[in-house]
């Protein structure tokens, strides 16, 4: 009896101490398993130095002929990325070909950026290298670790932190949050446990809150290791990068990719723009230093003609409202869809003011206002407000006891389908954006927008670009000319 309760005894004893072992969890399982479809963990903390070689494209986000289309881009070629994986360092050169009308011309663009550690820096056509702001900074950390082998490289140190292990229609996904304080989704295939894909959620100037990802095919050995050949990268629905590699090597080279010193002094501290505020004609203010704003003064109320991003929206919002006191700024006119034209949209409506934009805009703006802003809480995050808008299709005609203006919808024009261009018939002033910039010295739409402009018969003596000088008539049709 003594034997065989000492026996049950023991047989307790031993189950609890095998239930008190480690065990793996889901999210570890997930990374190992991963770990070892890439070719093993040896082969990954190995790895030391890690270089590819690409060709490709790179989409024109917010940049395109309509908000929602994605038809044009840059073909990418002579790409290629170095990183240091004991030190985390990137660096990144590519020349990138526009293959569609730029307004900078058709001629190669010759980008070189890199990372170490918080660093960003540009190395400029010349040589010489510059540090990086802190929002290049973030973004190029992010896009270190949106590749298998280097995020895969991170989770496994025991300083990242792993959580939400899971798996969803045939594909695991777990949760990882860098030694940095990023934080990513890995997804990898539930039968093969190759990574297909990698999100971060991060803030764009315009955008806000988007969801960056990643996902990767093609996978082939390099050397122990198997690693993609295909990427395609995306923002949200958009499709920035698609690369295929041509080359990678492991451990092939241990090029220096420390921040260069001339990069390392920070960045001066930033200013409030800078808005000067002009008196063109009886009721018009030009609000100029970087882009050309107007302020337009009806028999009640004042309108702002353009918000191009949310700092510079914010104060030239400002600078309106002391031009005349008694009078509120109720209304901002948007020329096109554009990120550089419509990043300050959220200012305005944050501000209480109604947009008036081409009607093809109405559904972007609207999607816009809608967005979450979290991560970088905006104007409009931190102070909400319901969206009002008016759109124009072809022409509107505003006319009060103080100002005439006739809205025009810019049609046929290669940069974009959703311009809109003010005319004030009395003083004699066009105001539009992009399709005429006076100083440039190329002019891919001028042609295009003359021919319109002829065909409206309008008697124009000054035209303001939102970029450039006051022009003339005839500045246009000497540019068209030339």
């Amino acid at each position: 009896m003594k034997l065989k309760y000492f026996s049950a005894f023991f047989l307790i004893i031993i189950l609890a101490a095998c239930s008190e072992q480690p065990t793996t969890s889901l999210e570890q399982k997930i990374i190992e398993d991963a770990a070892t479809a890439l070719g093993g963990r040896i082969a990954i903390d190995s790895a030391t130095t890690f270089s590819i070689e690409a060709e490709g494209t790179l989409g024109n986000l917010g940049q395109d002929v309509t908000a929602e289309t994605a038809e044009q881009f840059f073909k990418i070629s002579d790409y290629k990325q170095s990183n240091n994986l004991s030190s985390k360092q990137m660096h990144i050169k590519l020349i990138s070909t526009p293959d569609y009308l730029y307004f900078r011309g058709p001629d190669p663009i010759n980008i070189s950026v890199g990372i170490d550690g918080n660093i960003a820096y540009n190395i400029e056509a010349n040589g010489n290298a510059r540090r990086g702001s802190d929002d290049q900074a973030t973004e190029l950390n992010h896009l270190y670790y949106h590749h298998p082998l280097k995020l895969i490289h991170e989770a496994l140190k025991t300083s990242a932190t792993l959580s939400n292990g899971r798996t969803e229609n045939g594909i695991n996904k777990v949760n990882i949050t860098t030694t940095d304080g990023l934080n990513f989704t890995l997804a990898t295939d539930a039968t093969s446990n190759l990574v297909s894909s990698i999100t971060s959620i991060q803030n764009h100037p315009v955008l806000r809150d988007v969801a960056k990802q990643t996902i990767f095919s093609d996978y082939t050995q390099i050397g122990d290791l198997n690693l993609p050949s295909h990427l395609i990268n995306s923002i949200d629905d958009f499709e920035l990068y698609n690369l295929k590699y041509t080359k990678q090597s492991i451990n092939g080279e241990n090029t220096d990719l420390s921040v260069p010193a001339s990069a390392m002094a920070a960045l001066p501290a930033s200013t409030p723009a800078e808005i000067t505020a002009e008196k063109i004609a009886d009721g018009i203010w030009l609000l100029a230093g970087g882009y050309n704003s107007l302020v337009v003064e009806y028999s009640d109320h004042l309108t702002l003609y353009e918000s191009p991003s949310e700092s510079r929206g914010l104060a030239v919002i400002a600078k309106a409202r002391t031009l005349v006191p008694n009078k509120p700024l109720t209304h901002v006119v948007n020329t096109h869809h554009h990120f550089d034209h419509s990043g300050g949209i959220r200012a305005a409506i944050s501000e209480g003011l109604t947009i008036i934009t081409q009607s093809a805009n109405e559904a972007f703006y609207k999607s816009l206002a809608a967005r979450s802003s979290k991560i970088v809480p905006d104007a409009l995050e931190k102070k909400p407000m319901d969206i009002k808008i008016i759109t124009i299709d072809d022409k509107m005609v505003h006319v009060d006891d103080a100002m005439t203006v006739e809205f025009y919808h810019i049609t046929d024009n290669p940069h974009a389908k959703s311009l809109l261009m003010a005319y004030f018939p009395a003083q004699k002033i066009l105001y539009q954006a992009d399709v005429y910039s006076s100083g440039a010295t190329y002019h891919p739409f001028a042609a295009k927008f003359l021919e319109m402009l002829k065909g409206l018969d309008l008697d124009i003596e000054r035209i303001i670009p939102v970029h450039g000088s006051i022009a003339t008539y005839d500045d246009l049709v000497k540019a068209v000319g030339e």
